[in-house]
């Protein structure tokens, strides 16, 4: 091989902005895969009315994003409506896409000139399945274990999610037996692979999620009331969740409005992030705050101010990347077990694991006791 080694990455969503679990995966592997490696992202937009996006992201990562035709989006809104409407772009993209040409052409393009195919998410592999070569080495880098998350999210759906769960395992397990590497989030998901396509071990690495943990300093007191004063919090206490608009996280957040809320109402509860769309309709009580989605520097004002983080996840797979947000933030963490999912917690605790059932108490518990909050704090940081 002479030259630079050349990497295509194909998924069906942007990178930037980096907002999500995806996409600051996407954004943390690849912006700097180190000399003499070229990336070139392929995505594009599960939304209408966006125009093409080719950046350089990073000096080694280029972005190219390419919008998916009316027709598509018409398709997916036909099959949302048909599962409750719910979306299912993603699931149902490898027998939609055929309608959006372009994506297929600039993406066939890319994997013509690569040295490796990294596909993130099954749902591109099957229609791009014809254009690798037999030289190239093929990647699936796993954000979960699409295949039973997607039966857990949907089943309660019945017959009608049944052709959307086999397409999903359909892509699956053809990506899985297809690649030459599996890379799974954590150990659980690396096992249920391994047991679900029967894939040996070593084909299967552990890559963990992570976040560029240390761009922001511990707040001290002043930056602490600086920031609440900012946000005119007049409580004592702050609980914070940050979420995208995804299923888990909006079922979350409606757990922690229309119950932790009600529950405590001298301490106010924060919802940052595209999950507050779940609430917004709901009539909520004074102590809640829904910002929708903010930039880095107010998303860090609620950082700074919160007390304890919140993650009451009923289900997922992978990581829950916000967990090591609020970790590197300082923040003890009140979390379900799917929220902790792959983290693994040694030594002195880094986090307060709770049921939901259980969550009010833990909270009420750990808003009492400072030294508590601090020595979890300080593990969660170190972890």
């Amino acid at each position: 091989m002479t030259g630079n080694t050349k990497v295509v990455i194909i998924d069906m969503q942007p990178i930037s902005p980096a907002v999500g679990g995806g996409r600051q995966r996407l954004l943390g592997l690849y912006h700097a895969l180190g000399t003499g490696i070229e990336a070139t992202y392929v995505g594009s937009y599960d939304w209408a009315g966006e125009s093409l996006r080719d950046q350089q992201l990073t000096p080694g990562l280029r972005e190219i994003v390419v919008p998916l035709s009316d027709e598509h989006h018409a398709a997916a809104q036909a099959s949302a409506a048909a599962m409750d409407g719910r979306v299912v772009i993603d699931c149902l993209f490898s027998t939609q896409v055929h309608l959006s040409p372009r994506f297929l052409e600039t993406a066939a393009a890319r994997i013509a000139d690569a040295d490796i195919v990294v596909f993130s998410h099954p749902w591109a592999y099957p229609p791009l399945a014809e254009k690798l070569r037999p030289e190239q080495l093929v990647v699936y880098d796993s954000q979960n274990v699409e295949s039973v998350l997607r039966t857990d999210l949907h089943a309660d759906l019945g017959e009608c999610a049944i052709p959307v769960l086999r397409n999903v395992v359909s892509d699956e397990y053809a990506l899985c037996c297809r690649a030459d590497l599996v890379l799974a989030c954590s150990p659980d998901d690396r096992e249920t692979f391994s047991r679900l396509f029967d894939l040996p071990m070593a084909k299967i690495r552990v890559v963990p999620n992570g976040i560029f943990a240390f761009n922001r300093p511990r707040p001290d007191a002043h930056a602490i009331a600086r920031a609440r004063a900012r946000l005119g919090i007049a409580e004592k206490h702050v609980c914070l969740f940050v979420g995208s608009n995804y299923g888990p996280n909006n079922d979350a957040a409606r757990f922690i409005a229309t119950e932790l809320a009600l529950s405590m109402p001298d301490v106010r509860f924060a919802i940052v992030g595209g999950c507050g769309t779940a609430v917004a309709n709901l009539p909520l009580s004074a102590n809640v705050s829904v910002t929708g989605v903010l930039d880095e520097e107010e998303k860090g004002l609620w950082l700074d101010s919160a007390d304890i983080a919140l993650n009451p996840l009923a289900q997922g797979s992978g990581t829950s990347i916000k967990m090591f947000d609020f970790m590197a933030a300082f923040l003890p963490v009140v979390t379900t077990a799917p929220g902790a999912r792959g983290i693994a917690n040694t030594g002195k605790p880094a986090y307060c694991e709770a049921s939901l059932g259980r969550t009010r108490d833990a909270v009420r518990s750990l808003l009492a006791d400072e030294a508590q909050r601090l020595e979890i704090a300080e593990s969660a940081r170190r972890l």
